[in-house]
């Protein structure tokens, strides 16, 4: 039988308990105003459903661990269709998505980005992702005793994000300010399989994530340098038909106390605010642009003046494309 996930974060729960969570509307549906607009949503439904019975627990390193196809096909559909009606809010730039009057491209070329403090997402989706976290650090405690002090982890901040097939993500370290240091990362990898990169420098493996795959690392691998290195195959599973890519939902536990800004609406500039990256902050539309600022391509596509280079080869077709 699965275990009761109850080891972990009882403080956050008492105060989502009251919330509701479902499996999530139907992807296609359009999505429904931010947290504040809509009620607490459809009635709870237990998770444990949602999990493989007696699922293994690889470990790559030591405090770094694969959980192969660990969520059933259910629980992938939930989570999926729960990621889907996060990133979009119809109308706006929001989420996974950078909206220019008629035009709505990802936010960020190839792939596209969202994360936010759980307690600002709707109350069902907050709920069925604690729940879900909480049964992740529940195997892995129980099959890797070592690692007990995962079970402390509150995640406060879920990170979803969506890539195609040419979306890659470069090598690097999770900042602190994104993720505490002396609590595990945990993700779930969702649709076309990919190529999972670690290690340090001249020392990389990788592993091949599938759709239903959880990895989680920490302790002794906080600082694990990895990469995002190919999203490759035909088989999308869970993904809806318009999003024929992949998908990863990421908990972290981090907060203000760790530097961590603010949510990518506003870091990515697609809600301007405060903590708006400077790359990404409106200068007035001159002669080479403004940061972020996205052109129409000869192929109806709006990029960004480093796509413009990347695919076209120069700059003469951005000029003439803000003529």
């Amino acid at each position: 039988s699965l275990i009761c996930a109850t080891c972990a974060m009882s403080r956050w729960r008492s105060k989502a308990a009251s919330a509701g969570k479902d499996t999530v509307a139907s992807a296609t549906r359009a999505a429904a105003p931010p947290a504040a607009g809509p009620g607490p949503g459809p009635a709870p439904q237990a998770v444990e459903r949602f999990f493989a019975t007696a699922p293994p627990v690889k470990t790559l390193l030591p405090g770094f661990v694969h959980l192969p196809r660990v969520i059933t096909d259910e629980g992938q559909r939930a989570l999926v269709n729960l990621a889907v009606e996060a990133a979009e809010v119809n109308g706006k730039s929001h989420g996974w998505w950078r909206v220019e009057g008629t035009d709505k491209q990802l936010n960020d070329g190839t792939k596209a980005r969202y994360w936010d403090e759980m307690s600002n997402l709707r109350p069902h989706h907050a709920t069925m992702l604690q729940q879900m976290c909480e049964q992740i650090l529940a195997i892995i405690v129980q099959q890797c005793p070592q690692l007990q002090s995962w079970a402390e982890m509150q995640p406060r901040v879920a990170a979803f994000n969506y890539y195609t097939r040419r979306g890659r993500m470069n090598w690097h370290v999770d900042d602190t300010n994104f993720a505490a240091p002396g609590r595990p990362i945990v993700m779930a990898s969702f649709g076309l399989p990919a190529r999972f990169g670690y290690g340090p420098a001249g020392q990389e493996k990788d592993v091949v994530l599938e759709t239903g795959d959880v990895i989680a690392f920490g302790g002794a691998q906080r600082d694990l340098r990895h990469a995002l290195l190919e999203v490759f195959g035909t088989d999308a599973g869970p993904m809806p038909s318009t999003l024929q890519g992949r998908v990863s939902i990421t908990w972290r536990d981090v907060g203000a106390e760790n530097g961590y800004p603010c949510g990518s609406n506003e870091r990515l500039g697609l809600q301007p605010g405060p903590g708006t990256l400077p790359r990404y902050r409106s200068k007035g539309k001159g002669k080479g642009g403004y940061a972020g600022e996205r052109r129409r391509a000869p192929n109806g596509v709006m990029y960004t003046q480093q796509e413009f280079q990347s695919f076209f080869g120069g700059l003469k077709e951005w000029r003439e494309a803000g003529q």
